[in-house]
């Protein structure tokens, strides 16, 4: 069976419903058909996932022995804390994909934001529960046409990929 062929048979919408190459930078695009019934909107598919891995990180958080922060498992691993204050940090980046047309991972002249180690239980939470929260809003928000718009990742203002907002 050829590479088209599997092409037919994909879901409509799903994340790996059509990949093409161009030159220069990645660009993704999502297959669609046609249907005869109205298609759930994409952020009503999003949203229970979204709460499932959130409830799921949460509790791991949770479970974060604040004693022990300093732990590396390795000499080039970042520390529990560290590792544990990035995993509350990673739904802003779902955030910047919903309310921004690019991100630039490495801004010319612009300082990397650096995130403190957050000390107790009570700020790593904290923190998580307001990004996710912040998240969850923009998701909300956006409509299907919005979520059809590329979005750009880029590296000293040079596109790394462009995509539609929901793959």
């Amino acid at each position: 069976c050829g590479a088209s062929q599997r092409a037919h048979r994909r879901v409509a919408g799903s994340p790996a419903a059509h990949l093409s190459r161009e030159s220069g930078p990645r660009v993704m695009h999502a297959a669609t058909t046609a249907s005869l019934e109205t298609p759930m909107p994409v952020r009503d598919l999003l949203l229970p996932e979204l709460e499932l891995e959130a409830s799921f990180t949460r509790r791991h958080l949770e479970r974060v022995p604040m004693t022990t922060l300093g732990f590396k498992p390795h000499s080039k691993s970042m520390s529990l804390g560290e590792l544990s204050t990035f995993l509350a940090w990673i739904p802003t980046w779902g955030q910047s994909v919903l309310t921004t047309d690019s991100f630039d991972v490495a801004p010319e002249g612009v300082p990397v934001v650096q995130q403190f180690v957050k000390q107790s239980q009570r700020e790593l939470l904290e923190m998580w529960d307001a990004n996710i929260e912040a998240v969850r809003t923009a998701l909300e928000k956006a409509s299907d046409a919005h979520m059809q718009k590329p979005w750009s990742l880029l590296a000293t203002g040079k596109p790394i990929f462009i995509q539609q907002r929901y793959l």
